[in-house]
């Protein structure tokens, strides 16, 4: 019998383990990595920031939420892409790139209230969204089980059927509600890259996060600079958001 491809075996391994996500096969090893080791930071990660992902996020984002505000995102084509992504990972690689400034809109809530949100440009989004997915295989094997918010695979659906079980079976009587005024607006840039510094070695990829918590708005054609919060809108936002609540709530 010939030898078993080493992808191929890990991937069984993992798929008899619920608790371990890995979004793509060729990202597998950084999950499983993760998971047997909870202490190990990760110092190698950018080389799986690769043109075709980026590309795949952009065309993700494109269909979800729409191309972005300023002419070049309702423009962009598969061969602008081709163009334009190598130099923005090349600057990436050398620790070069300035992420872009947003445009803030805003959107009404239920109570009456409005809800900035900012909205960037297409390649920087699916930069983001491509980082995103990356990171998910670190710390999806860190966040703790009774975590729903804002991430792959879990929805609110489950949150209930968690509290459902927790009062019906477990016999809970408590529950409690908790809303975070301005959570992603009002996140600490230096605890986050702190936090980050916990499971994430690789400067490049630090550089870059920490160029999106910078990175300014533009309101009214004013540019203005950000010196706390995470853009909300942003597709590392979230994963961003439940990084900083697992090591002040739950770590």
């Amino acid at each position: 019998m010939g030898e078993q491809n080493p992808d191929t075996a890990m991937e069984k391994d993992m798929k008899s383990n619920d608790h371990i996500y890995y979004s793509d096969h060729k990202l597998i090893s950084v999950a499983l990595r993760a998971k047997e080791r909870p202490k190990e930071k990760f110092c190698n990660l950018l080389h799986h920031l690769t043109l075709e992902r980026v590309k795949t996020a952009i065309v993700k984002i494109a269909v979800s939420s729409g191309r972005g505000p300023d002419e070049l995102s309702r423009n962009l084509t598969r061969q602008h892409l081709d163009w334009l992504l190598p130099k923005e990972l090349d600057d990436i690689h050398k620790k070069k790139y300035e992420a872009p400034c947003s445009r803030r809109v805003y959107i009404p809530k239920a109570n009456g209230d409005k809800r900035p949100i900012a909205v960037g440009n297409i390649l920087d989004r699916g930069i983001q969204g491509a980082t995103a997915e990356i990171l998910n295989n670190v710390y999806e094997q860190d966040f703790l089980d009774c975590s729903f918010g804002f991430r792959p695979k879990r929805n609110c659906h489950q949150a209930l059927a968690t509290l459902n079980h927790a009062v019906m079976i477990e016999g809970k009587h408590y529950l409690l509600e908790v809303d975070i005024k301005n959570f992603l607006g009002t996140i600490n840039h230096e605890w986050m890259m702190a936090f980050l510094r916990h499971r994430i070695s690789d400067e490049r990829i630090l550089k870059l996060i920490e160029s999106w918590l910078k990175a300014g708005v533009m309101e009214n054609g004013v540019e203005m600079a950000n010196e706390t919060g995470t853009a909300q809108g942003g597709a590392i936002s979230p994963l961003l958001a439940n990084v900083y609540l697992h090591y002040v709530l739950d770590d």
